[in-house]
């Protein structure tokens, strides 16, 4: 059976228990100091450390504020460690320009166990991919969000030992005390290509164009999680009558086979912490075995409500009705552009799309005139909602008619959600300007593009945490296929 190394590790297998982890014989107890006892169990912690090859992955926080990142570290008797990493703080020390990118990096420094009321992990010798959170600088200009003028990011480098138990060291940050596991890996290990995993992960659990996750309880219940990619979560009840005053805020870190909140959250009476993935891309938790986080239903949560962001520049001079409706018929006539707000949108995949809609792209593309030597064609195919006045969902069908410029025409839609995951679309109207009419009027193959995409599916993703791409099948025809893919402007 494969083994898994997850940020759930073997925390769960045994208690916390005050006492030592070591076996002290009673008559032998009170022979030796305290002095002695606190030097013998220092030296019984390096040999945990360089037992079986002496590779560990550290699940590291700097502080309360900041998500966490995962080490892997190879402890060897000579008193040297090798510390592995791969986040964008290590890109930021290699550049040494402030900015940052996404890098892997590995660099050998000494470590030691020392004695300070308890065994500690002290990492002696400067490290630079790992000591970058405690450097006392203003490190990547942190006090702009992440740290406070320089004090950095206020991270350990020595860590208080506090247990041992089936491979799990449970460590403690000595000067900020924040909690942590360090897991025991195979001596085989590649440092680069578990790490990538890691960070490979970050994608497949949260996206960042998704802008919802849910975490779902035993009992039913919903609580909206923000933030899922950063992981600075804020989490709140999704049916609060105050948001405000029911939200509260998480880290969390993203493992080689987990996520896990910093600290364990109870919530309505239920104890969640750490999750591990399934088959479907969605997470379930490792204490309960009950409760899930995945992007919720496809249809309405994912599909429709990842939409509510486009803000047209027109809007009414007054509260009145009429004051609405014009604004609603400047709105028809704005370019996409012109909004003040965009974010997502679902874009149809034309080379991944069969059926109805593919044979009707082709026959409004072999439709369309040429200008010149350049021959006009459908650039792309997107779904949005335009919000306040109109508050409609919209068809929008980009021809590019030059090599520099781009028409669209815009068709208002009704979705109507009809099971689990799936949605029905209705066809309301065109916007009726000039143009769009003359594509109408002259091109059957607008028409029948309208009428091929406006239609009945059964939505499903690869991913329900992260549905970045979605399939929609048609719920009439099993060949009809939308292949969707979620963007931003």
């Amino acid at each position: 059976m494969k083994k898994i190394y997850r940020i759930t590790a073997l925390l769960m297998l045994l208690p916390i228990v005050a006492t030592s982890c070591f076996k002290l014989e009673e008559d032998d107890i009170f022979d030796k100091s305290a002095a002695e006892r606190l030097t013998e169990m220092a030296g019984e912690y390096e040999d945990i450390l360089t037992d079986k090859g002496g590779k560990w992955q550290m699940e590291y926080f700097a502080n309360s504020e900041m998500q966490g990142f995962v080490y892997l570290m190879t402890f060897r008797k000579d008193g040297t460690v090798t510390i592995s990493g791969e986040n964008e703080y290590i890109g930021g020390v290699d550049l040494n320009n402030g900015k940052t990118e996404m890098k892997f990096g590995t660099a050998d420094s000494q470590w030691d166990v020392i004695t300070d009321n308890g065994p500690v992990l002290s990492f002696s010798t400067y490290n630079k991919y790992f000591h970058l959170f405690s450097r006392p600088d203003d490190f990547l200009n942190t006090s702009n969000g992440n740290g406070n003028n320089g004090r950095g990011l206020e991270g350990d480098y020595e860590f208080t030992l506090l247990k041992y138990s089936g491979d799990t060291l449970y460590i403690k940050g000595k000067k900020r005390e924040m909690e942590m596991l360090m897991t025991r890996l195979p001596s085989d290990t590649d440092d680069k290509d578990y790490l990538d995993e890691v960070v490979a992960n970050s994608g497949r659990y949260f996206s960042s164009v998704i802008p919802r996750a849910f975490l779902t309880l035993p009992n039913g219940k919903r609580y909206v999680i923000t933030g899922g990619s950063s992981l600075n979560m804020t989490i709140y009840d999704e049916f609060a009558e105050d948001i405000l005053t029911s939200t509260f805020s998480s880290n969390g870190i993203i493992g080689h086979d987990s996520f896990g909140f910093m600290n364990p959250l109870t919530i309505d009476e239920y104890t969640v912490q750490h999750f591990t993935p399934r088959e479907d891309g969605s997470l379930i938790c490792f204490e309960d075995k009950t409760s899930t986080i995945s992007a919720g239903d496809l249809a309405k949560d994912c599909f429709c409500d990842s939409l509510n962001m486009l803000r047209p520049k027109s809007q009414p001079s007054g509260d009145s009705p009429e004051a609405i409706a014009a604004a609603c018929e400047n709105v028809k006539a704005e370019k996409i552009s012109d909004a003040t707000k965009k974010t997502n949108y679902w874009e149809i995949n034309q080379n991944l799309t069969t059926g109805a809609v593919k044979a009707a792209l082709e026959e409004l593309n072999s439709q369309l005139p040429k200008r010149g030597s350049f021959k006009n064609f459908v650039s792309a195919v997107k779904f949005c909602y335009m919000g306040y006045p109109m508050q409609k969902y919209m068809l929008l069908i980009d021809i590019k008619v030059t090599q520099s410029s781009t028409l669209t025409c815009k068709f208002y839609y009704t979705p109507e959600f009809t099971g689990a995951d799936q949605l029905k679309m209705n066809y309301i109207e065109s916007d009726g300007q000039t143009t769009t009419q003359a594509y109408i009027d002259n091109y059957s193959g607008m028409m029948h593009l309208i009428e091929a995409v406006l239609g009945s599916y059964k939505l499903s993703a690869a991913s329900l945490l992260a549905p970045n791409r979605m399939t929609l099948t048609s719920t009439t025809k099993a060949d009809d296929v939308i292949i969707a893919e979620i963007k931003r402007w």
